[in-house]
């Protein structure tokens, strides 16, 4: 295989006089892998050569993960209290089918922001009320799960709905907890 990409990332303080600190954070990644070459099978599995390295193995590699990261974050502190907002953007993905293009899976890309308040209690002690996926996005269903149990594809007859591997999403929606850290 071969890999090619570029990351940047830029991040900036801003002391705010007697208003806290601001921090800010852009991040972008893109990156392509290719598949170059695929050694052939020694002789004993030469006949297995085509179910082997198929065109959804090929796939995993080649579109398998997200081309394209954008994040962002905002943090911002005064005395004991402190927020933090995080954006990131991941995808598009793709899960190929074995043999035939119509049947591919193709996941949009997506946003999801997470943010975390938080408030120093003692020197050692902090609570904080987080919500990671903030405003409760999925990734795009698996294109046979509305067929349910006639479905053929990747939801293997629509137990699953969402194609996880392919999402940096997850499969739960949101989620809201509070925590409490001592150190």
């Amino acid at each position: 295989t071969r890999t090619r990409g570029v990351d940047v990332i830029a991040s900036r303080a801003f002391l705010l006089s007697r208003a806290g600190i601001m921090r800010i954070v852009g991040g972008y990644n893109y990156n392509k892998t290719l598949v170059t070459s695929v050694a052939p099978a020694p002789a004993e599995l030469g006949a297995f050569q085509t179910r082997l390295f198929t065109r959804m193995n090929r796939g995993v590699i080649e579109d398998g993960q997200p081309q394209r990261t954008i994040l962002f974050d905002l943090n911002y502190s005064i005395g004991a209290l402190g927020l933090n907002l995080s954006n990131q953007r991941s995808g598009p993905t793709a899960q190929l089918d074995q043999t035939k293009p119509e049947f591919d899976q193709h996941v949009s890309a997506k946003w999801a922001t997470d943010v975390r308040a938080s408030y120093q209690l003692r020197s050692r002690v902090v609570v904080a009320l987080s919500a990671v996926n903030l405003f409760d996005v999925y990734p795009d269903e698996w294109w046979d799960f509305k067929d349910g149990l006639s479905a053929r594809g990747f939801s293997m007859q629509g137990i699953f709905r969402y194609p996880a591997a392919l999402s940096s999403l997850g499969l739960n929606g949101r989620t809201v907890y509070v925590q409490l850290v001592y150190r």
